[in-house]
């Protein structure tokens, strides 16, 4: 039954049956009765135990080291010589 093979797979009873609903996942029908066969919770953990894809990297920005903004920046710092000295 599907309450069974949720146990088994370990996984929301609303799960399965949204998936077998959708046809995405191997099922059988005795008569209305939707059940799940050993063969068809093999496929359903066989599809399940695929290596998950490689995650894309965006790239970082460059790393800055220090307090200030980088040059030639809005917010750079531009030094002007002291008219008044001290």
């Amino acid at each position: 039954t599907p309450a069974e093979a949720a146990v088994l797979l370990r996984v929301p009873e609303s799960w399965l049956r949204r998936r077998a609903g959708r046809r995405q996942i191997p099922r059988t029908f005795l008569g209305k009765h939707l059940r799940f066969s050993a063969d068809d919770l093999t496929a359903i953990i066989a599809a399940a135990s695929q290596p998950a894809a490689a995650r894309r990297r965006t790239p970082r920005p460059p790393h800055r080291t220090g307090d200030l903004p980088p040059p030639g920046s809005h917010a750079s710092i531009t030094t002007t010589p002291n008219p008044y000295p001290n």
